[in-house]
């Protein structure tokens, strides 16, 4: 059902109305985790996990389609009262999951694009107990620029 309505609603052009009036408003895609391969996760209640190749195709549609600017460029322009180029997005990865720094990372450093990581503190810390998946630990920071640009 979902599929037929946005048919009708790309068709009908109403999509392309919406997209150019609300193109002042910048958006905030929040991701949390991407998984290395094209399947996706097994056991997904909360629909968390996106396969590579969809991350990709995301990429690639707001490279060409969108104006990517960081969380900072985002917050000091609302501070100093400047306008962004118009259709602009801010990524950002939820919860710290480890597939960030493994998979995500090096799709966004490819393409030259910022993204903002939140980290869950106390999974960082190793307080809290395993879950079953895998988190960021403090220990990543030191070695993740290096991975990410070879």
């Amino acid at each position: 059902m979902k599929r037929y309505l946005f048919a009708l609603l790309q068709s009908t052009r109403v999509l392309s109305l919406v997209s150019w009036l609300k193109r002042k408003k910048v958006t905030i895609l929040s991701y949390h985790s991407v998984l290395s391969g094209d399947e996706p996760a097994c056991v997904d209640p909360y629909k968390q996990h996106i396969p590579l190749r969809l991350f990709q195709k995301h990429l690639d549609y707001l490279q060409q389609n969108r104006k990517v600017i960081s969380l900072s460029e985002f917050l000091n322009s609302k501070r100093e009262h400047r306008r962004l180029p118009n259709n602009s997005v801010v990524l950002t990865f939820e919860d710290g999951f480890e597939d960030f720094y493994t998979v995500a990372a090096r799709q966004l450093a490819q393409r030259q694009l910022a993204a903002t990581v939140f980290v869950i503190t106390d999974r960082a810390d190793g307080r809290l107990p395993p879950n079953g998946e895998s988190f960021l630990s403090w220990d990543w920071r030191a070695s993740a620029h290096r991975a990410i640009l070879r």
